[in-house]
């Protein structure tokens, strides 16, 4: 160890503050991943392209739901943190 007093409270704040970051950048990431292939460029008329087309985004609209549903966890996770941060303060003093 290194000698350093570290406050339970403040370390659990560190975690309610990475948890916020983590949602932050999912939210940019479902941003990011809604916009890829926003149009059909594999061929309007084909047969085989518009399907290819279909398939590739839903899979990317399942990825971007599944992706903001850990976003929205980690926001439940930065506040419970924070709870858990209060709570110790309160019990120290």
């Amino acid at each position: 160890m290194s000698g350093e007093v570290v406050s339970v409270a403040q370390a659990w704040r560190e975690r309610a503050k990475a948890a916020e970051v983590t949602a932050g950048e999912l939210e940019k990431l479902v941003s990011d991943l809604r916009s890829v292939l926003v149009r059909n460029d594999f061929g309007v008329d084909c047969i085989e392209g518009a399907d290819l087309y279909h398939q590739l985004r839903n899979i990317c609209i399942a990825g971007a739901e599944e992706i903001r549903v850990m976003g929205e966890s980690a926001r439940v996770l930065s506040a419970r943190c924070g709870s858990a941060a209060t709570s110790y303060e309160i019990a120290d003093q």
